[in-house]
């Protein structure tokens, strides 16, 4: 996969992102503003023919309510000329204030009225010759009441009531909120690009890795293998034994086999591995009288000091691996004459130094990275993995580990637990 395809990748996780904030964001306004419509109107319907009922059982119970009705209404409704049409003007008193209604007397003469909307006389009509209660396609509720059984004054009273959230606002507020979605839809698609970016830069950066990992561990490799056919080929054009060809071809073939060791166990190092109790003074003495000929072969005077002991949870192969690349990257790095290395254990810490002509600064952030070599160890047969392998298992505990150093001097890494 190439940082195209990644890029591509990361893409199209925005878009999807995207996508799904953005129909979740509508289905729940569509809901939302359904159940607000439903609700609004169940209670309009509810609360309107309440009232209807109400004014007719009091209009059966008190001859008088009709009377007082139209006394606290304008008995002299104004006739005007509306936009869309003829009309009555509306009137804002009386204890109906909240309902429209429409008086008629027994010569269906408009007595007393109360409209908030315009109606026509068209409209008006209609509703005359319609059923007692019904449902208006226009928006509205309505009921007629014959008053002509209850008072000889009065025919009939028209109630009306309108939605108070009807389809036209409905679908404004949809179409509204659709908009802001889309709107919004926007900027999640940057937001989820930047996550996405985010969430994909542990990949690109495992890909580059893997990358870089395959070029090094190759050249590594080919290294030993060239030696190695350079001084067979010698030997078959001699056809003579040659001791110094043979040893120097075994002694590539331990290098492989050192690198094909540590490559593995970096590979293998994971969190889960089992960990035990490790007592440090005593797992330090037993790696220094193991490693013993090594250090006697590079005549380097080691001393050890014990400041105050004390032990750690982790996996006691993992500690040998680590401890074990630390002194072998002072050993072979040390001065060539009177070279001595200090360990240093205290609590919570290790220390590690050894005098050396020193590592530039420059080389000081890169040193933890796999086959990195700084310029003074471009020769040496250091692969440069063991540290990467002594960074890992740092990691891997949560163990600080820093490195510095003074040129001309000394080198020292230090370990706090």
């Amino acid at each position: 996969m190439t940082p195209r395809d990644i890029y591509r990748t990361q893409k199209h996780l925005a878009i999807v992102f995207t996508l799904i904030v953005f129909g979740i964001a509508v289905v729940m306004e569509v809901v939302y503003f359904s159940i607000k419509f439903v609700q609004f109107n169940q209670t309009d319907e509810h609360q309107f023919y309440h009232l209807v009922d109400n004014f007719q059982d009091t209009a059966l119970k008190d001859p008088l309510f009709i009377p007082r009705f139209v006394a606290e209404s304008f008995s002299s409704p104004k006739y005007i000329k509306k936009k869309g049409g003829e009309g009555w003007d509306t009137w804002g008193g009386g204890p109906f204030r909240f309902v429209d209604f429409l008086l008629f007397d027994t010569s269906w003469s408009l007595v007393s009225v109360n409209l908030r909307q315009e109606m026509t006389l068209d409209q008006i009509e209609s509703l005359l010759l319609s059923p007692k209660m019904q449902w208006s396609d226009e928006g509205f509720y309505y009921a007629k009441i014959d008053l002509s059984q209850i008072s000889w004054n009065f025919k009939s009273i028209i109630f009306l009531k309108r939605q108070s959230y009807d389809v036209n606002k409905y679908l404004e507020d949809v179409f509204f909120f659709l908009l802001l979605s889309i709107i919004l839809s926007i900027g999640f698609y940057f937001v989820g690009l930047h996550f996405a970016g985010r969430a994909l830069k542990p990949v690109e950066e495992t890909l580059q890795d893997m990358t870089d990992f395959v070029h090094h561990a190759s050249h590594e490799l080919k290294t030993p293998l060239s030696v190695m056919s350079s001084n067979l080929q010698l030997i078959k054009l001699t056809k003579l034994y040659d001791a110094d060809l043979v040893a120097n071809s075994m002694s590539e073939i331990g290098k492989m086999d050192e690198l094909i060791v540590a490559l593995t166990n970096l590979s293998n190092i994971t969190s889960t591995s089992q960990i035990q109790t490790l007592k440090l003074d005593d797992e330090i003495k037993h790696i220094l009288e193991e490693r013993e000929l090594m250090i006697q072969k590079y005549g380097i005077l080691v001393n050890f000091k014990v400041k105050k002991s004390f032990s750690i949870e982790a996996n006691k192969e993992y500690f040998y691996i680590l401890f074990t690349n630390l002194l072998k990257n002072a050993l072979k790095y040390n001065l060539p004459e009177n070279g001595k290395i200090t360990i240093v254990l205290d609590k919570n810490f290790l220390k590690i130094s050894n005098t050396s002509s020193g590592i530039d600064s420059a080389d000081l952030s890169k040193i933890f990275e796999r086959f990195y070599k700084c310029e003074k160890s471009r020769n040496t047969e250091w692969f440069g993995i063991w540290l990467a392998l002594v960074k890992k298992i740092a990691e891997i505990y949560k163990w600080q580990i820093d490195v510095y150093s003074v040129l001309g001097q000394e080198t020292s890494f230090e370990i706090r637990f």
